[in-house]
């Protein structure tokens, strides 16, 4: 099976990142941080509450990324802990009072904010001809 490129880069920085490379940790957050924000941003519409989120799931990044079997799918993975990370904020603060995550209201539009990230990403893949 071949490897997109995009792929293949994330495998290398999550080598490099595994092996303590900080620019790698860098260049990792940095490839990633549009979709968490986009993500944090819709559930969470107070951008303090968003940063907060961007800081947790980076955590959280940062403490499993050796437990992340398959690289290709680290995208979707951001975008659960995302989302995870946003419900438990919110229900910290007591801004909703009961709701169950499978029940967010926003829940096409963070599917959509994936599936425009997937878009993204396989268009870069396309040769400039």
């Amino acid at each position: 099976m071949l490897l997109a490129r995009d792929t293949v880069k994330d495998v290398e920085l999550v080598t490099a990142c595994l092996n303590g490379d900080q620019a790698a940790w860098a260049e990792l957050i940095r490839s990633y941080q549009r979709l968490i924000y986009s993500v944090a941003r819709l559930l969470c519409p107070d951008q303090r509450d968003a940063d907060e989120v961007f800081q947790q799931v980076c955590l959280e990044l940062y403490l499993r990324l050796a437990a992340v079997r398959d690289v290709a799918s680290l995208p979707k993975w951001l975008v659960t802990v995302t989302r995870r990370q946003s419900i438990t904020l919110l229900r910290g603060r007591r801004q909703m009072s009961t709701f169950e995550e499978n029940h967010l209201p926003s829940n096409p539009r963070v599917e959509a904010i994936e599936h425009h990230y997937a878009v993204q990403r396989a268009l870069a893949l396309i040769p400039d001809r």
